[in-house]
This record gives C-alpha cells, sequence and structure tokens, in this order.
C-alpha cells in the first residue's frame, strides 16, 4: 500500500471526520462570537458617538465665538491706542508752540545769572584742595600717631553741587511768565563757601625713628655713660 491509499483511508476515516467536524464547529464559533461583538459596537457607537460628537460642535461653536470676541478686542486696542498717540502727539505739539513763545521772549538776566554760575563752577573746578595736618596724639600700645587733618574738600563739592543745582533752577525759570528777580538773587546770595574747613582723625603707623620703644637707652649704653662719669669724677678729686 503507498502512501497515497494510507492517506485515502485516513480522510475516510471516523476520527478524521470527528476532527474536522469540531475544527468546523470551533470556527463558526468563533465567527459568530465576532459578528455579536461587531453587533455589539454599531450599538455602543450609536449610543456613544452622538453625544461625543455634539461636545465637539459646541466646544468649536465656543472657540469660534472666542475668536470673534478676540479679534473685536484687537481692533479696540488698536483704535485705543491711535487715539492715544494722537492725542499725546496734540499735547506734545500746542506745549512745544506754547513753551517756544516763552523760550524766545525770556528775560536775559536769567542767562547772565546762567553764565555767573558756570564761570564759578568752573573756578571753583580749577581750585587746590586746602589741606593742614597736625598731629594730635600718639597711641604707644597700637604704635600709631593720630593726625587732625583739616580740608575744603567737602566744602568745595558742595559748592560746585550748589551751582549745578543753580544753573538747572534757572534753565526753568525761562518757561516762567516773569522774570523773579528776587529768586535770582537769592539763588546767588546762598553760594556756600567754599574755604570752610573740615576736621577728621586719622590714625598713622609711627615711623621707627619714632618709636618709643627705641628713644630710650639700653643697658649696655647707660653703663657705659656711667663709667665714664665716675671716670671724669675720679680724675677730678685725684688733682
Amino acid at each position: 500500500m503507498n502512501v497515497t491509499d494510507t492517506l485515502a483511508i485516513l480522510e475516510q476515516h471516523p476520527l478524521t471526520r470527528h476532527i474536522r467536524e469540531e475544527e468546523a464547529a470551533k470556527t463558526l464559533q468563533e465567527r459568530q462570537a465576532a459578528a455579536h461583538r461587531i453587533a455589539d459596537l454599531y450599538t455602543e457607537a450609536d449610543r456613544v458617538i452622538p453625544a461625543l460628537e455634539a461636545a465637539v460642535s459646541d466646544a468649536l461653536d465656543s472657540v469660534t465665538a472666542h475668536d470673534a470676541a478676540r479679534l473685536a478686542l484687537l481692533d479696540r486696542l488698536t483704535e485705543a491706542r491711535a487715539a492715544l498717540s494722537r492725542e499725546r502727539l496734540r499735547l506734545d505739539q500746542e506745549r512745544d508752540s506754547a513753551e517756544a513763545v516763552l523760550m524766545g521772549s525770556y528775560d536775559e538776566r536769567i542767562d547772565q545769572a546762567i553764565e555767573h554760575f558756570r564761570d564759578l563752577h568752573d573756578a571753583l573746578r580749577r581750585r587746590t584742595v586746602n589741606t593742614s595736618t597736625h598731629r594730635s596724639g600718639t597711641d604707644v600700645y597700637a604704635m600709631t600717631k593720630r593726625l587732625a587733618v583739616w580740608s575744603n574738600s567737602e566744602a568745595l563739592a558742595a559748592a560746585m553741587s550748589y551751582c549745578r543745582n543753580a544753573i538747572r533752577k534757572l534753565e526753568a525759570l525761562r518757561l516762567s511768565p516773569a522774570c523773579d528777580v528776587d529768586r535770582i538773587e537769592a539763588l546767588k546770595a546762598g553760594i556756600p563757601s567754599a574755604d570752610e574747613m573740615t576736621a577728621y582723625a586719622v590714625d598713622k603707623p609711627l615711623p621707627k625713628l619714632e618709636d618709643p620703644r627705641l628713644m630710650g637707652k639700653s643697658e649696655s649704653q647707660l653703663s657705659w655713660e656711667i663709667d665714664k662719669l665716675m671716670g671724669k669724677c675720679q680724675r677730678v678729686l685725684g688733682r
């Protein structure tokens, strides 16, 4: 018996037919389950999807409305900025015109006072700072000496600062309707003295020659001087 005959016999065997029937039944069962699942999914989709689509549609409507409102707000913002720029430009132009009237006709005494303070400021800037130093004490423990330093540097700086502030105030007077002569004279009279001396203390280390510990004589030096003195006394007494 060849292989073909053997396979033909097996094909007709009841056990083979039973196996085939079981496989067919299993396949049918799986297909029926898949068909039922498809039907259930369609049912679920009919129940869930419309509500979700409605939510998406509502959200899209809200976004569209929001975009429209945002565009409207942007238009209002642009219009407000343009109005601000126009009004600011108008006010600046009118103010410049009014200031031009004042700047073209102010009293010449203001410029004379400004020139006065500029010259004074330049003169003060060229001045040399006056300094005077005096010794006021010694600290033998710290080996320092206390110096009292007198200087007009602060007064000189204060006078220069006063001149700069006075120039700014006088420049502002150009925009005043009337020349305030009293204020100009008060500014001139209020110049602080640049010669006022201010004292401050400075501690500096002592030079070696001023070290009190080196100013005393050593024992050997004292012994030599005593021996020398005794020798002189003996010579005098021996005469």
